[in-house]
């Protein structure tokens, strides 16, 4: 079996921070972004389907940005995760 060395690094950086610590609010981003980092790894590599392009003139794109903006505007006050503005593109869709 075929190690994947991209894995590996992003699980020992991970590991390290979280052992070693940190300022909490900049721990949580580094872990957030490594996570991303991580899951697009994956996405990337590991899946059986291929992405649909989406160009930033389609009209589902400008209604997404839309809303993403309306709600950065009204929640500049707190910590914005991108999960949280996923959450906000995925409630849109239903």
């Amino acid at each position: 079996m075929r190690v994947d060395q991209n894995i590996e690094q992003i699980g020992m950086m991970l590991l390290s921070k979280l052992q070693n610590g940190g300022i909490a609010g900049k721990l949580y981003l580094y872990v957030e972004s490594l996570t991303n980092v991580l899951a697009i790894h994956l996405l990337r590599n590991y899946t059986t389907t291929q992405p649909t392009l989406i160009l930033p003139g389609d009209s589902w794109v400008s209604y997404h940005m839309k809303q993403i903006m309306e709600f950065i505007d009204s929640s500049l006050d707190q910590e914005i995760k991108l999960s949280d503005l996923a959450e906000l593109v995925t409630q849109c869709d239903r």
